[in-house]
């Protein structure tokens, strides 16, 4: 799922743009990685309704840290190029298990 992919590069960019990358353990990422396959699957299909889910997933990985103002709008800005591809992937991955399942 394109979703579940990009949420782990983003949380990595919010955390070395934060100076949180000390705090980048294996149970951060074990958190990052349950949070984005959540997300993948629950995501509401609105314009930049990963961005909330994106967010929260920040929260939960550095519990009590915020995300500078400048580093959320330009996580923004790169949201609506990324969702794109996001949905590209998405519709891929929906054709070939369609194409799979019409050879059964």
């Amino acid at each position: 799922d394109g979703t579940a992919l990009a949420y782990p590069a983003s949380i990595a960019f919010l955390a070395y743009s934060a100076s949180l990358q000390s705090q980048l353990t294996p149970a951060t990422w074990a958190v990052v990685a349950i949070g984005a396959t959540l997300s993948s699957v629950g995501a509401a299909p609105v314009p930049n309704a990963g961005l909330v889910l994106l967010i929260g997933i920040f929260e939960n990985a550095f519990p009590g840290q915020n995300i500078p103002a400048a580093i959320a709008f330009i996580q923004a800005a790169e949201t609506i190029v990324t969702d794109r591809v996001q949905t590209a992937v998405n519709v891929m991955g929906d054709c070939s298990v369609a194409l799979c399942v019409q050879h059964l």
